[in-house]
């Protein structure tokens, strides 16, 4: 390694770094589906010449890394394969014939006329008997429940994307989970078998879910109660869109769901109040402790892919202080990293995942460094410093891949993050506690009236800066490649030496310009986009932009804002009557017109256009 790469002795405290580097990338190439044969050859051909060349004792320092290397990179080829080898999703084959079959409801989330559910379907193929995870919407019913099994009759559908600019990618969402069908059940499409059957362990899941949400309604109202139970339980179907959007304008979505800020935190809080009982328990008696409260609060989380990730990390740190191991904190979260994606590849992909070790991360390696640059004496003034050190480290660490997957950023995260910086804690620390506390009748009131209005302030700051001018930047879209570059470059602005950090500094800078002008230019585009339904156009000229759609009101916001995060535009007309329109647009050089002929029904109609070179279209 060059030497200003290694101020950060890579010896120990990188090992399981690059270990899930070569693992990451095996899981990479198995996924990508092509020349994915050519790249297990390579792999065979690679070890092959290794060893070949390893009785030369001068190659042998160099080649047997990449040996190693090349046999973890192999285990993520081959564990992608044989997840999928195993799925029954392998052998089944997509028609429009209805299937019949049972179906076993694991999770099941109410709205307000269909309930989403997640669910194993047992049928047949042929001879072959297949079960299948499914996904599916269900017209709300009273006795459906968690561990229904209904005899059904319905089409099984691939997940599919809608393909327009911004919107959600279903297919890599749901391939993670291990799921690659959906289905719609009407009433007519089922009927129950018998009383819903759970598991010992599955009841004392929906019972305590149901135990913690009641205490929340009970002393709990309005954006408080939904917000509550989002941070505390996990249930984030009562949070409408307008609490999501001043969430995500602010850069505090870390804080909506469960996830390793609400681990951290109640493992802080739990350590604080065992301290009280020092005299009686040790510390490794308080870190067991720690730990069996956490995998418990993760069990009522609901197991979900972002809370496991999160309490196995902070468990594999925990057992690290217990067992008084010299074992890096960088080396303990790579190792529980490895150890996740060998339990499923597919988090690899997992945009939670990703961004949860990013920031972890961050914080390791950038929080020293960033918290020592300002010495405050006094212990407030230190305190805000060192939560602001901590937001700019997991900034640092995450903005790339925010901007590759999210294409906006906050521009006021840091004074939204200090501002928050105390209440989001106490909200956290006391919403975990209270339905402990509920017991106690005149407690529990004073104290559901402390969190409710601690979490009104919150929203109430979170909507000031949501609601200042400029308060996100959209329209980036870096490559992959300026992504890891962008990586590089912070690295070696924290760790280089200083003439190769001043190279660095010229490098982000002139990085930072070409984002700019990219974004620049989607601002300033001209083009039309339709969806593949035929439901909603846009028409876009410079930094103005006309929608006409035909669906729901909600529906054309949440599209159009998707929209807006790649193209962004200061001005924006939604249309929504139907008739007959003519709209004509001008390029951004005002050298050329471009004429549209629409017509707005239970579809949008694009009758004529004249089209010119300087205008771009999705379809």
């Amino acid at each position: 390694m060059p030497s200003f790469l290694s101020p950060v002795q890579l010896s120990v405290r990188w090992t399981f770094f690059f270990i899930c580097c070569a693992f990451g990338i095996g899981i990479w190439l198995a996924d990508t589906r092509t020349f994915t044969d050519v790249a297990s050859y390579l792999h065979v051909l690679f070890m092959l010449l290794t060893l070949l060349f390893g009785s030369f004792r001068k190659l042998r320092s160099w080649l047997e890394p990449l040996v190693l290397a090349s046999l973890f990179g192999l285990l993520g080829f081959w564990s992608v394969h044989e997840q999928y080898r195993r799925s029954d999703w392998s052998r089944f084959h997509f028609d429009n014939t209805p299937r019949m079959g049972v179906l076993h409801i694991n999770e099941l989330s109410k709205g307000p006329i269909y309930s989403h559910f997640y669910a194993v379907f047992y049928t047949r193929q042929g001879h072959q008997k297949l079960q299948l995870a499914l996904s599916g919407l269900v017209k709300n019913d009273s006795l459906l429940k968690i561990g229904s099994r209904m005899l059904v009759r319905t089409k099984i559908e691939p997940i599919t994307n809608s393909l327009f600019p911004g919107s959600f990618d279903h297919v890599h969402f749901y391939k993670i989970q291990g799921i690659y069908g959906s289905c719609f059940l009407d009433a007519q499409h089922y009927s129950l078998l018998d009383k819903p059957h759970q598991s010992s362990m599955q009841a004392l899941y929906v019972n305590g879910r149901g135990f913690l949400s009641r205490q929340f309604e009970r002393y709990l109202k309005g954006r408080a109660k939904a917000v509550a139970i989002a941070l505390i339980v996990g249930d984030k179907s009562g949070i409408d869109a307008a609490t999501k959007t001043a969430f995500s304008a602010t850069g505090s979505m870390h804080i909506l769901a469960v996830s390793g800020m609400h681990i951290g935190v109640l493992i802080q809080v739990l350590l604080w109040c065992l301290s009280w009982f020092s005299a009686m328990i040790s510390r490794k008696q308080s870190l067991i402790i720690c730990l069996l409260i956490v995998w418990y609060y993760a069990f009522l989380s609901g197991l979900s892919a972002s809370v496991l990730r999160s309490v196995f990390m902070f468990s594999v740190l925990l057992i690290r202080q217990l067992q008084g191991r010299q074992l890096s904190d960088l080396n303990a979260l790579f190792f529980s990293a490895f150890c996740l994606l060998l339990y499923n590849p597919m988090y690899l992909f997992d945009i939670g995942f990703e961004l949860s070790y990013l920031a972890m991360a961050g914080i390791f390696l950038f929080y020293k460094p960033i918290s020592k640059a300002l010495n405050f004496q006094h212990a407030f003034l230190r305190y805000f410093w060192d939560g602001t050190a901590m937001a700019l480290a997991a900034t640092i660490s995450t903005a790339p891949m925010t901007l590759y997957y999210f294409h906006q950023f906050p521009n006021y995260f840091l004074l939204a993050n200090l501002a928050l910086l105390f209440i989001s804690t106490f909200v956290l620390a006391l919403g975990m506690f209270f339905p402990v506390l509920a017991f106690i009748p005149l407690l529990a009131t004073f104290l559901g009236f402390l969190l409710e209005k601690s979490i009104v302030l919150m929203l109430w700051i979170m909507d000031f800066f949501a609601k200042l001018p400029g308060a996100i930047a959209s329209g980036f879209s870096p490559s992959f490649g300026s992504v890891l570059l962008l990586y590089l470059l912070f690295y070696l602005l924290f760790f280089a030496k200083r003439t190769h950090k001043l190279v660095s500094a010229l490098l982000f800078v002139l990085l930072c310009f070409i984002f700019e002008h990219a974004r620049y230019e989607q601002h300033q585009c001209a083009g039309y986009w339709k969806d593949a339904k035929g439901r909603l156009l846009i028409l876009k000229s410079g930094p103005q932009a006309l929608c006409f759609s035909a669906y729901s009101e909600s529906k054309t916001n949440q599209m159009l804002q998707a929209w807006a995060s790649i193209y962004p535009c200061a001005k924006q007309l939604i249309v929504r009557q139907r008739g007959r329109y003519r709209v004509h647009f001008q390029s951004k050089h005002k050298k050329s017109r471009v004429q549209f002929q629409i017509v707005l029904g239970k579809r949008v109609s694009l009758l004529k256009k004249v089209a010119c070179s300087s205008f771009q279209s999705n379809r």
